[in-house]
């Protein structure tokens, strides 16, 4: 192997593709225009540059990350998101695609209430703060209240938080789930969103090594039936929703009928909706606080 890009980039492809990568040349390519500090097409225009010793050591530490399954996103620090960039590292989930699907959600059901723009929005369990930025940023006249029980999660969102320039609008609380809200001190919420855990305990060893390997088991594990933080979030959002507020969360793909039976059993909302996702599967549920409930 020498040091030039392009066969550099040859090299790395080889080493990802052993270790399984799905897209080997595409991230060897991304890697080593991360490493270079430059833009990915820069690397065809000058495929015969050769690397310095500090460069190369630095592609091949990239490589050896990336082999070993660590998620591309904490390898250089940061995801997209909502068309936004978030830094993450491995005390927060990388922000999934099917997770915007909760916003669009959101702003499907606040255009069909008008008159509603001084908001007070609760985002659950917010790990990098994506979800509760997002929406600050689509609902400039409301307040954010966002919570973790995980204080390095609650760091991380708090410097994507600042580097958006959203600190005066969105609150952060370290909490587990609603224990550290009352309605004394937050008020009443007009929407509640959130993306819990809800992998089987006994599911987790089963999943792809970046998620199994890397990410926090804390924010994937959602008890032996999947559905611990459902059984929660429910009953308390029905008490911290204002009249005609709405419970908005995503699911897993299998879940939306044990869902509805527990949105069903607490009494006080009224009929829930499931957005499926792109793939066709059950993914996002929302169900609205009954006027009287």
């Amino acid at each position: 192997m020498t040091d030039a890009i392009s066969s550099l980039i040859d090299w790395g492809s080889i080493q990802l593709s052993s270790a399984g990568v799905e897209n080997p040349r595409g991230e060897a390519e991304l890697l080593l225009a991360e490493a270079l500090l430059i833009r990915r097409q820069d690397l065809w225009l000058q495929p015969e540059r050769t690397l310095g010793k500090e460069e190369t050591t630095r592609w091949q530490k990239f490589i050896e990350r990336r082999s070993a399954r660590e998620p591309f996103a904490y390898i250089i620090g940061r995801k997209e998101f909502w068309s936004l960039e978030f830094k993450v590292n491995r005390e927060v989930l990388t922000p999934r695609p099917e997770t915007e699907l909760l916003i669009e959600s959101l702003l499907d059901i606040a255009q069909k209430s008008p008159g509603r723009e001084d908001l007070m929005i609760l985002d659950m369990g917010t790990g990098s703060g994506n979800i509760a930025i997002a929406t600050a940023r689509e609902f400039p006249e409301s307040k954010v209240i966002a919570v973790d029980i995980s204080h390095d999660a609650i760091m991380v969102a708090r410097q994507n938080i600042c580097r958006h320039g959203l600190s005066d609008r969105i609150y952060l609380a370290q909490s587990d789930l609603f224990a550290s809200l009352k309605p004394g001190k937050t008020g009443k919420f007009d929407y509640i969103l959130s993306n819990p855990p809800y992998i089987k305990s006994e599911e987790l060893d089963k999943l792809m090594p970046e998620v199994r390997d890397h990410e926090p088991r804390s924010a994937l594990d959602g008890g032996a039936s999947g559905l611990e933080f459902y059984e929660r979030i429910i009953p308390e959002s029905c008490c911290m929703l204002k009249p005609e507020g709405f419970l908005i969360m995503e699911i897993g793909a299998d879940q939306a009928g044990a869902i509805i039976q527990l949105i069903e059993k607490q009494g006080g909302y009224e009929v829930p909706d499931v957005r499926l996702d792109y793939s066709g599967r059950d993914r996002i549920i929302s169900v609205k606080r009954r006027a009287g409930g």
